[in-house]
């Protein structure tokens, strides 16, 4: 299975005058989820049309609200 990495650059730095590395943070490393604690879809509720509307992915975080990425 193929994971996905930052990438990494190098850049030179004028006030260093030396070049450095960057890296270059990759988003597809962030963990999404499409259910809920419950183990079931995520769902809001539209009172215009009084339907259930799935919703988009969410950002997983941990107890101190940090973002999990692989």
């Amino acid at each position: 299975m193929h994971h996905p990495i930052d990438k990494k650059h190098i850049v030179y730095n004028p006030f260093t005058d030396n070049f450095d590395i960057v890296r270059e943070f990759n988003a597809d490393r962030i963990i999404t989820a499409t259910q809920n604690a419950a183990g079931t879809k995520r769902l809001t509720y539209n009172a215009a049309s009084a339907t259930w509307i799935e919703d988009s992915p969410s950002i997983v975080v941990d107890n101190n609200g940090n973002m999990v990425v692989i």
